[in-house]
């Protein structure tokens, strides 16, 4: 799961399992013993595996860690690794698998431990180390330099009966960490699953060690380490714990030195990633704790100093990177391209140049999940679907196959409901890689949105169908050009509406027309989007709001007989990714049948009501959404239990293309 290189927006996938093809690693059941004492049975079966384990050692910081192969086998309902057992629970079936790219680890699913709502049995890591260490820190650092790479993953020290303990946290995977002598034992599980994998096993007592029989258990003790390296070559541990007094700080110590540290900080936890940047812009990272916290790297000094609350006075604006837009005109995303997509746009025909430059084909689900039991990067996404609520989607994922960074392998682009109702989704490239497998190498987040792959002169781009949280309607879309895994590009197109034609297609009498056409002046609001809102609670001449505190509550003479009714009106703007923004209408009155009907007969989706005066009755006029951009305003007379409409105006949008640029660093 160690692997060569990640992007900060990427968690660090722990420990040499960079493969990921069922076709690398063997599978054992029953009695049969993987990783055993015998050498020459091991190189027999995995001659590359037993060969490189002889050569993976490494030093970091005054500690030493040499990967040990341990005896794996299932006896009965234990599965035995090394110095370790665990109990499996009744009904549950394990199955070993050798470690990839040739390293001591051992693999398994635990099959029958899943509950109904996963899609794959969790998955889990064992691995064992030989450690010689000076002392905790600099074990924990050993630790943490091996695994974080350029992911900041987080160190917990725990509280147990063994020698050390600690739990290592990265965006997806945990492992919990047993030091026993000059012996160290990592068990792997991701965190999606920790309901139903190692924590959970731990929890129930079911993992033993097999001299004692005694089972392992732990506390957090609320310590945590992290390293950071603010300069080049000056890598630094930073330690979250209690001081002198008590209270939480920040310690700082230089890697190999671990007597004392050499910095105190005032702050609670640990930082961030993003708490890391360059403030004065000297090549080093400064240190952002908390909205008021400033601390800047001395270079001279190699320690960090206070500098007070005045951000600005750093840079910091401008030392945030903002979008490119230039790029020597070098761009890998044809302005050709981008034209072609506009015209489509602009002459709606967007469905059909889409689906004619199309050239991914999607996964089904059973392919999917046959990777994921391949593949422990996408077991890991799919385990995140577990109790996600997706909606009235069907499905909260979905995966496409395509050669996204035009190397001539295909990749696969999975698209993740990240659940809730805000329609957040991830997704996440798998870069494949000449021997099959695939590697986790990209990912990003935003509103869920149709996706595909596109080829363009030979040239393939990944589509994004953007959308308007407000009218929750899609207006354009955004295209990502990647090379060797990684974004490198992005340009987007957009709908505007460049002009609106507006017509009164239907009037049943000049005592109406004055009406409809204060009507068509007023809706244009509804192209600008600071319409939406309270200034969209129009209130027409026959109405008036009544006392109260709800501003939604009205009074008048909706059916012309002679009595008011009070009634609510508002414009419900949902955050809900899965609902439709529109009009809010209600009245309890009775005789309303015909009001009701009336609001609700019209095409589009109603978005404001008001009601007005005209030639001795009062009209009531409905602003209905029929397109992005495009809208109907029916006038209504209502009259008892009957209702005609007396006139009708359309607003059509003369739809405009913009495009922008950003150049990924």
């Amino acid at each position: 799961m160690k692997r060569k290189k990640y992007d900060w927006n990427i968690m660090l996938l722990v420990l040499l399992m960079a493969a990921g093809a069922s076709g690398l690693w063997g599978c054992a059941q029953g009695g049969e013993v993987l990783g055993g004492a015998d050498s020459g049975d091991m190189e027999e079966k995995f001659p590359e595996t037993a060969e490189m384990s002889e050569t993976k050692t490494w030093e970091r910081q005054s500690a030493l860690l040499r990967e040990k192969r341990q005896q794996a086998a299932i006896q009965e309902n234990k599965v035995i690794f090394g110095s370790l057992e665990i109990v499996l629970p009744e009904g549950v079936e394990a199955d070993l698998c050798e470690g990839r790219e040739g390293d001591a680890g051992v693999e398994m699913e635990l099959s029958g431990l899943e509950p109904e709502d996963a899609l794959l049995p969790p998955f889990i890591r064992l691995e064992c180390y030989e450690a010689e260490y000076e002392e905790e820190l600099s074990l924990a650092a050993a630790l943490l330099e091996e695994y974080q790479e350029e992911e900041m993953a987080t160190l917990l020290k725990l509280e147990s009966e063994e020698d050390y303990s600690f739990q290592l946290k990265t965006e997806d995977w945990q492992c919990l960490i047993l030091v026993r002598e000059s012996e160290v034992y990592l068990l792997w599980e991701i965190r999606a699953e920790e309901e139903f994998s190692i924590s959970s096993l731990v929890e129930e007592q079911r993992v033993r060690w097999t001299d004692t029989g005694e089972a392992i258990w732990y506390e957090e003790s609320g310590a945590s380490c992290m390293l950071a390296e603010p300069e080049e070559g000056r890598r630094l541990l930073f330690c979250s714990d209690l001081n002198e007094d008590g209270d939480n700080a920040l310690f700082l110590y230089r890697c190999g030195e671990y007597e004392e540290p050499f910095q105190e900080l005032d702050f609670d936890w640990l930082p961030g990633k993003e708490d890391f940047a360059d403030i004065d812009s000297d090549g080093c990272l400064d240190l952002r704790l908390g909205r008021n916290e400033l601390y800047i790297w001395d270079r001279e000094k190699q320690r960090y100093r206070p500098a007070g609350t005045e951000l600005a006075q750093y840079g910091l604006e401008s030392a945030e990177r903002e979008p490119e837009d230039e790029a020597d005109g070098a761009y890998q995303i044809p302005q050709e391209f981008l034209d072609l997509i506009g015209r489509a746009f602009e002459e709606g025909t967007e469905y059909e140049t889409l689906v004619g430059l199309r050239t991914d084909r999607e996964l089904s689900e059973e392919e999917a999940l046959e990777l994921g039991e391949a593949n422990p990067w996408i077991h890991a996404e799919l385990a995140k679907m577990r109790n996600v609520y997706v909606g009235p989607f069907k499905g909260g994922f979905a995966v496409l196959e395509a050669d996204l960074d035009n190397d001539g392998i295909s990749d696969l682009l999975m698209g993740r409901d990240e659940g809730g109702s805000g329609g957040f989704f991830s997704y996440v490239l798998f870069k494949g890689k000449a021997d099959g497998t695939y590697e986790r190498t990209s990912q990003m987040e935003c509103v869920r949105e149709e996706f595909c792959v596109l080829s363009f002169e030979g040239e393939n781009y990944l589509w994004l169908t953007t959308w308007d949280y407000g009218r929750k309607l899609y207006n354009g879309a955004d295209l990502y050009y990647y090379e060797n895994g990684e974004l490198v590009e992005q340009a987007s197109v957009r709908m505007v509406p460049e002009s609106c034609q507006v017509n009164v297609e239907e009037c049943q009498g000049e005592q109406w027309r004055a009406l409809a056409e204060q009507a068509a002046a007023a809706g244009s609001e509804y192209q600008e989007p600071a319409g939406l809102g309270e200034s969209w609670k129009w209130t027409g001449s026959a109405e008036q709001q009544a006392a109260g505190d709800d501003n939604q509550t009205y009074l008048c003479d909706l059916n012309n007989d002679g009595t008011e009714e009070q009634y609510q009106k508002a414009v419900w703007l949902s955050p809900n990714f899965y609902t439709e923004d529109g009009l809010h209408f209600s009245c309890e009155a009775e005789g309303m049948e015909a009001v009701k009907e009336a609001v609700w007969s019209g095409g589009g989706r109603p978005m404001m009501l008001w009601v007005d005066e005209a030639d001795g009755q009062n009209i009531i006029q409905v602003l209905s959404a029929t397109g992005l951009y495009d809208y109907e305003i029916s006038g209504y007379l209502v009259s008892g239990a009957e209702y005609e409409r007396v006139y009708r105006i359309t607003g059509a949008a003369e739809i405009g293309t913009v495009q922008h640029r950003e150049m990924q660093e």
